[in-house]
This record gives C-alpha cells, structure tokens and sequence, in this order.
C-alpha cells in the first residue's frame, strides 16, 4: 500500500503562532509537505518565515507564490494555483490546483508530482464553502496522484484511500484554531 501524504496548507495570514504551528507539524510529522499560502507575503516577509523554519525541513517546503526563492532556499518546489503565471521554469516538484475532475485529467503526464482535487466536503476553513462529494463517485486518472482538499480531516483519510486518494491537504485541521 502506497505512502498516504498529509499536507498542510497555511491559512492566508502570516502569525507567529501560524509559523510555529508549521514547524510543529512538520517536526512531529502530522504533515509530511507544508504549502506556504500566503497570497499578500512581500518577498521579505516570505524569506522571513522560510528562515524561522529549520533548514533541514526546507526539503518539504512549497511556495505558492515567490517562486524564486524555492531554488534559492532549496526547497521541495511550488504549487500552481489559478494566480500562479502559466510558464514557470524552476527546478523541483511542481503540484497544481485542481477544482473538477476534467481538470485533473487534464494534468496527467504534465509531470506533477500531485494535484489537489477540491472541495470534496464542506470547508472547515472558508464559510459556505460547499463540498462536492460526487467527487468521490468518479474514478480518479491513473497515472496522476490525486490529492483530497476540502473538508478533509483526519477521520476521513481512510476514506479517502479507499477511493484512491493519494493523501490529504488540509488548511482547518491544522490551523482552525488560528484562523
């Protein structure tokens, strides 16, 4: 059986409390991959949070914007979103966002290394945010990891497997109380 990844993804605001909450989660391994989502984060406050993270985690450490200083700090790489620019060239593992599973299909053999499939439940972050569980009722694409977003808790990772997930990311499981 397969490796099932947990990601955790930032909540839009930089804190103290939000950076140690990631360097927490990255040190006990409650998060395999940390996305840092932070879509007002000047380059400066981005190099300042990547620094208050230990080095020997940068390896699992993905940008969602400033995507210059993931070949500069060596991190894992960068996640595409719809904000991102359409032709980035940079080395390391590239993951995209995924809204319908005509999307996802589209991204099989682009070279992801996973796209997030969202929202599959209701939002624990974002109010009204609905789910669209009929996402769970469709074959996921071989050849593509398919990553749950959504709603998504701990308690549902078995779930997830079972129809094919190849993890979870997840922004209110880890940082609800931060938000």
């Amino acid at each position: 059986m397969r490796c099932f990844k947990k990601i955790a993804i930032t909540p839009p605001q930089i804190s103290p409390a939000v950076i140690e909450r990631c360097k927490i989660l990255l040190q006990n391994g409650s998060a395999d991959i940390l996305h840092l989502r932070f879509p007002n984060a000047t380059e400066i406050e981005m190099r300042e949070v990547i620094e208050a993270i230990p080095k020997e985690l940068y390896e699992r450490i993905k940008l969602h914007s400033h995507y210059g200083l993931v070949e500069e700090y060596c991190l894992r790489g960068f996640h595409h979103n719809g904000n991102s620019p359409i032709e980035i060239q940079i080395r390391g593992g590239i993951s995209k966002s995924c809204h319908s599973m005509e999307e996802v299909r589209q991204c099989v053999g682009k070279g992801y290394e996973y796209v997030t499939l969202s929202p599959v439940y209701d939002s624990i972050s974002k109010a009204g945010y609905r789910g669209n569980e009929g996402l769970l009722n469709e074959p996921l694409p071989e050849g593509e990891e398919v990553i749950a977003m959504g709603g998504v808790t701990t308690e549902k990772f078995d779930e997830l497997a079972e129809y094919g997930f190849a993890g979870a990311a997840m922004i209110g499981q880890y940082f609800k109380d931060l938000i």
